[in-house]
């Protein structure tokens, strides 16, 4: 087998090094008072795990990084996962907030709730700058009755966060992403 982030031979899926590599990252509050709580910070193994997983489709990957979020969910929510445009979901195969909010909620039996329905076609945001990043326009679904729990993969200027929030309205509680930016 290999490290699923460092890519070195290793008898289990992340090796000693990267998992001691991994380092917690703090809760951030965004425009709106939208509180956002991440398992680890978005550098070193826990950004190559997101990587494996978002652009490698190593679902291992994304049960590692689901298993560090399932803790900091609250009991009772809807998990709304921030889906993937369209045509990246074709071509990497898998659409990550919607992977991690499956497991999620099988992991701690919670209800996900395709609410926000992503754009088939939109600009890559990864290696966009800062002020250069425009949320997805997602088209609203449904409405979901109860708290809400917004997933996704990783939080970097919130923009998508806030817009969501935006969208579906004073219901959404917290969001839970993978890993953050420093900010």
């Amino acid at each position: 087998m290999i490290c699923l982030a460092c890519r070195r031979l290793y008898p289990g899926l992340l090796c000693t090094a990267c998992q001691s590599g991994l380092r917690p990252a703090p809760d951030r509050l965004l425009a709106g008072d939208i509180r956002v709580r991440s398992a680890y910070l978005h550098a070193g193994p826990a950004r190559a795990l997101v990587h494996s997983f978002k652009y490698g489709g190593i679902g291992e990957a994304g049960r590692i990084l689901a298993e560090a979020m399932a803790p900091l969910l609250p009991a009772g929510a809807i998990l709304v996962p921030l889906g993937r445009a369209g045509w990246r979901q074709l071509g990497y195969g898998i659409d990550p907030a919607r992977e991690l909010a499956r497991y999620l909620a099988f992991r701690r039996g919670l209800e996900v709730a395709d609410v926000l329905v992503p754009p088939w076609i939109s600009a890559g945001r990864a290696r966009a700058s800062r002020n250069r990043r425009r949320p997805p326009m997602f088209r609203v679904r449904r409405l979901p009755e109860g708290p809400v729990v917004l997933i996704d993969d990783v939080v970097t200027t919130g923009g998508t966060i806030e817009h969501a929030r935006w969208l579906i309205g004073r219901s959404v509680v917290l969001a839970i992403t993978a890993t953050s930016s420093a900010g």
